[in-house]
């Protein structure tokens, strides 16, 4: 019996041996590989983000969550939604932007807002419902090559798709209809 449990002690080192040295490997590279290319630089949890030009603030980012990543292109990741309020030079509230997801890649200064875009434009009393939005802010212009639908007051606005500047001064609905309230002279 003594002999058996040797044997048997002996059998079960061997074979606990050759799985540890027949585990899993992962090559060094393939490790520094996935953890440049999927984990974020900085990760944020309810953030808010006031952004300024010579002093004068510009816009305030609140979201639930911020991802940073640098690889393979250095990107902001808003994946639980992100609002954003718009300020005038004044210090005046201009207008509001809400997604429920939102991405911005740094180095091209470009924005992608989707679902449930929601803009409001304070001075003119239109809020503007999308599916897809891009802000270029280079360019200082925004658009949209899906359907929206806008509102103010009573009228409501559909169309395929739209674009203006980013202050929503000069907006243009392509293929506009919908209710429109006309007004009479006396």
């Amino acid at each position: 019996a003594p002999a058996t449990m040797r044997r048997y002690a002996f059998i079960i080192l061997i074979t606990g041996c050759s799985l540890m040295w027949t585990g899993c490997t992962n090559s060094i590279e393939k490790v520094k590989f996935f953890d440049r290319q999927s984990l974020p630089r900085q990760t944020l949890s309810q953030a808010v983000i006031v952004r300024s030009q010579y002093g004068r603030v510009q816009s305030a980012i609140c979201a639930e969550a911020i991802e940073q990543y640098d690889n393979p292109e250095a990107k902001t990741i808003y994946p639980k939604g992100i609002d954003i309020v718009f300020f005038a030079d004044a210090g005046d509230t201009n207008g509001s932007l809400h997604a429920d997801y939102a991405v911005s890649w740094d180095t091209r200064n470009v924005m992608l807002a989707r679902d449930s875009v929601v803009i409001i434009n304070y001075r003119s009393g239109d809020t503007i419902y999308l599916q897809e939005l891009v802000w270029n802010r280079e360019e200082g212009r925004i658009f949209s090559n899906y359907p929206l639908h806008a509102h103010n007051g009573p009228q409501v606005t559909f169309g395929d798709s739209f674009h203006s500047d980013d202050s929503l001064k000069n907006m243009q609905i392509v293929n506009q209809r919908g209710v429109f309230v006309l007004e009479e002279d006396n």
